[in-house]
C-alpha cells in the first residue's frame, strides 16, 4: 500500500487554501490601514496628554498647533518645546475649521477640541474636553 497524497489531493488543496488568501487579503488591507491610523491617535492623545502635564507642571500655558503634518507645542510664546510628526500617511485637522490651535492652562483647564487623525482609508478622532480629559475614538 503506498502511503501520501495524489497530485489531485494536492490541487484541491493548494486551490482551497488560495481561496481562502484571496477572500483574506482585501479584510487585511483594510485592517492595517485602521490600525495603523489607531495607533497614530493613541500617540497624539500620549503627546496631548505630555503637553496638559508641562502646562500644569511649568504653571504657563502650553499652545498647541497643528499643520498638515506635524503638531508644535509652545510654552507662552518661546521656542517649541515638543513636536510630534505622525506617520507619512496621516493627516491631522481640527474638526472644526474656525479653530486653529489648542491652548492648555495651569488651571487644569483646556481649550476644548477635536482633533482628526485621518488616512485614505480610516479616521480617527481625538477629544479633549474642558478639564483635561483626552480620549480617542475610532469607527
Amino acid at each position: 500500500m503506498c502511503r501520501g497524497f495524489s497530485l489531485i489531493e494536492m490541487l484541491v488543496t493548494v486551490s482551497l487554501v488560495s481561496a481562502l488568501v484571496g477572500i483574506a487579503l482585501p479584510s487585511m488591507g483594510s485592517w492595517i490601514g485602521h490600525r495603523t491610523v489607531w495607533l497614530e491617535a493613541k500617540r497624539l492623545q500620549g503627546a496631548l496628554e505630555r503637553c496638559y502635564s508641562a502646562a500644569v507642571l511649568r504653571e504657563q500655558p502650553v499652545t498647541v498647533t497643528f499643520q498638515r503634518s506635524r503638531m508644535t507645542a509652545l510654552i507662552t510664546n518661546s521656542q517649541p518645546f515638543f513636536s510630534y510628526v505622525p506617520h507619512h500617511a496621516i493627516e491631522l485637522t481640527f474638526k472644526s475649521s474656525e479653530q486653529n490651535k489648542l491652548v492648555f492652562y495651569p488651571s487644569h483647564t483646556v481649550t476644548p477640541a477635536t482633533i482628526l487623525v485621518r488616512s485614505a482609508s480610516a479616521e480617527c478622532s481625538v477629544i479633549v474636553s474642558l478639564r483635561g480629559r483626552i480620549r480617542s475614538e475610532c469607527l
